[in-house]
């Protein structure tokens, strides 16, 4: 080995037994562990924001979707003008709940009965 090798060794072994030495404070384990949980933080937040853009934003879109087809067609109206007879009994409110359990009609009946054009906007209180 050269000297100059030998130097450069030297302040290497330096700099991790110093490293070391300060890593043994209380502080720099207080603070080394915060950034650690500033960094599972941020990965989370990073991970959520693409889970968003990747499968919430486009159901989003495909809803909005569905929601103005359904009110332009004015099939949710009629089909809410069908069902309205069912809101004047306790029976009737039970056959419409179990209806609109439906995954299927609750996208149709939610748009359509809560519409200032539909007949059924009587029965919604003001």
């Amino acid at each position: 080995m050269t000297a100059t090798t030998q130097q450069k060794d030297c302040r290497t072994n330096a700099t991790v037994l110093k490293s070391r030495r300060l890593q043994e404070r209380p502080c720099i384990q207080f603070t080394l562990g915060a950034g650690k949980v500033v960094a599972t933080f941020n990965q989370a937040a990073r991970d959520a924001v693409q889970t968003a853009i990747t499968t919430l934003l486009p159901f989003m879109a495909f809803v909005s979707m569905l929601i103005g087809i359904i009110n332009g067609t004015g099939f949710g109206t009629f089909f809410s003008g069908v069902l309205q007879p069912l809101l004047g009994s306790i029976p009737g409110l039970l056959i419409l709940g179990i209806i609109c359990s439906i995954p299927g009609l609750s996208a149709i009946l939610g748009p359509a009965l809560l519409s200032p054009r539909s007949s059924a906007v009587s029965w919604v209180p003001r």
